[in-house]
């Protein structure tokens, strides 16, 4: 039992964001397929972007009043303003849209839409696991998680010392962690060892 809880309502607004991400991503292809319905798109993408930024603002606020968080402060204001800035950019485009009068949508534009949409769907699927990654994770004891001590002292050797079990182990622990995640974890070198840049949370 913790004396000071850390707040995982992060994890639910980051994935409504994402939501608004795939959402303003489908209204966008769906203004461009559709280009004889171009106000009513404008004004849908423009009300997702609102919900996004009250969300992002929520995100800001729950930064200020809580004490511990389960990621780093810098990585959920990072992530919160970086999913909002491209539900800007889509508001954005779909505001220019209406300004210069298109009515007409060439296959690249078409493919390039399509392919923001599917990627925000991907994003979606993401963040709906983030949650389930960190507590697994972050919120274990350390030792119960070699692969954030390895990080933590930039050392297979050094992990395995501290954690008091076979180097074999640590690195077997990273490596399945790596394969169920699809990504690389650690970045290596012949001189150090980092978080990849791709993972955030520490």
């Amino acid at each position: 039992m913790r004396l000071i809880p850390r707040d995982e309502g992060f994890f639910v607004l980051f994935n409504e964001l994402a939501k608004r991400l795939k959402e303003a991503a489908r209204l966008l292809n769906c203004l461009l397929a559709e280009p004889d319905r171009l106000d009513h798109y404008v004004a849908a993408i423009k009300t997702v972007e609102h919900e996004a930024d009250v969300l992002t603002h929520d995100v800001r606020a729950r930064i200020d009043r809580s004490f511990v968080t389960p990621i780093d402060r810098e990585d959920i204001h990072r992530l919160a303003t970086e999913l909002d800035d491209v539900i800007d950019l889509l508001d954005g485009t779909a505001r220019r849209v209406a300004m210069f009068h298109i009515a007409e949508s060439r296959p690249p534009a078409l493919k390039l839409s399509d392919t923001i949409f599917r990627a925000a769907d991907h994003i979606l699927d993401i963040h709906s696991t983030s949650q389930d990654v960190v507590v697994r994770l972050a919120f274990k004891p350390t030792s119960e998680r070699p692969p954030m001590k390895v990080v933590e002292l930039k050392n297979f050797r050094a992990a395995a010392r501290a954690l008091k079990a076979p180097r074999s182990t640590v690195s077997a622990r990273v490596a399945q962690l790596e394969e169920r995640l699809g990504a690389r974890l650690l970045e290596r070198s012949t001189r150090a060892m980092r978080l990849a840049r791709s993972c955030s949370w520490r």
